[in-house]
């Protein structure tokens, strides 16, 4: 014969110290990873902020580079002169204009005899996603 003993379920309340530290612990992680993913996910619009404002000035040096013309920017060395900006957050986007000139058969020549022109605009902005200075270039050809 077998004894067996029935609590009602009125007896049994609340939780046990396991289940309350397991569940704490299940919250905890369940946060942190949600506050790693909100991160990082600021760190990524950041970066796409940088970098389009950065763009935005590179490819605002290139066309002026275009409108001055193959016979003023070939005469005119300002247009050449590295400039700073500064970006919203206040870093700096630097932009580094360069021509090479090429003769008829490509080589790289001088101003004086060339036919064609590459226009280079170099940027260089600080990138919060790497931590570290990011430089696009813009090119095009003039005639």
């Amino acid at each position: 014969m077998s004894i067996q003993i029935y609590m009602k379920h009125s007896d049994c309340r609340g939780m046990t110290i396991i289940e309350v530290v397991i569940a704490l612990a299940l919250s905890v992680l369940l946060c942190a990873g949600l506050f790693q993913v909100g991160l990082k996910t600021y760190a990524y619009g950041e970066n796409s902020r940088a970098a389009t404002e950065a763009r935005y000035y590179g490819k605002q040096r290139l066309e002026e580079m275009i409108a001055t013309g193959r016979a003023n920017l070939a005469a005119s060395s300002t247009m050449l002169l590295s400039d700073t900006n500064s970006g919203i957050e206040g870093y700096p986007i630097i932009r580094i204009p360069r021509v090479v000139w090429h003769s008829a058969d490509r080589s790289v020549t001088g101003s004086s005899n060339a036919v064609y022109g590459e226009i280079h605009v170099d940027v260089a902005y600080w990138s919060p996603l790497y931590s570290t200075t990011v430089t696009d270039t813009f090119s095009t050809i003039i005639q």
